[in-house]
């Protein structure tokens, strides 16, 4: 009878023991991936602005600072894949800049955009990071690689046993 008493206060322990590492572990990639899409909405801003492509709604409505997000380099909207789609009032695409796309067709890149629209102001399509901006007559699509984040999270992921 205490054998029996002593194996179920064991399996009861390593069972709670278990349910608090998963708790802790879930917080811990919650917070990664809030994190992660800040910095990349961010970069996105940034990369927006460096281009002089900057919308109404984005200068009407600056991105507040967060002490706590890393801080960006001027190189960074150089260093990160990105492309553009602006659509007007009737979903019909008015403009596609490539200039950062990687090996991106037109076609493709028009079909992501459209996708995104559907799908949310903001969002995620295979390694890209989406935002959508309203802009005179139309909505424009911005995207940026995030393969590198999402890696990163991938490997932190690994790192704590997930």
């Amino acid at each position: 009878m205490i054998y029996r008493l002593q194996r179920k206060f064991i399996l009861s322990s390593a069972a709670a023991i278990f349910l608090v590492i998963l708790a802790i572990m879930t917080v811990i990639l919650i917070l990664n991936v809030a994190t992660m899409n800040q910095t990349l909405d961010q970069l996105i801003d940034k990369v927006l602005a460096s281009n002089m492509n900057v919308t109404e709604a984005l200068k009407e409505n600056r991105p507040k600072i967060r002490f706590w997000l890393p801080l960006m380099s001027d190189w960074s909207p150089y260093n990160t894949g990105h492309f553009t789609v602006r659509f007007d009032s009737e979903m019909i695409a008015q403009r596609v800049v490539l200039s950062m796309a990687g090996e991106l067709t037109e076609e493709e890149v028009i079909e992501f955009a459209r996708a995104a629209v559907e799908e949310g102001k903001r969002g995620w399509i295979f390694q890209y990071h989406y935002k959508v901006y309203p802009v005179q007559d139309g909505l424009e699509v911005f995207f940026i690689d995030g393969s590198m984040n999402l890696i990163s999270l991938l490997q932190s992921m690994l790192i704590i046993g997930v």
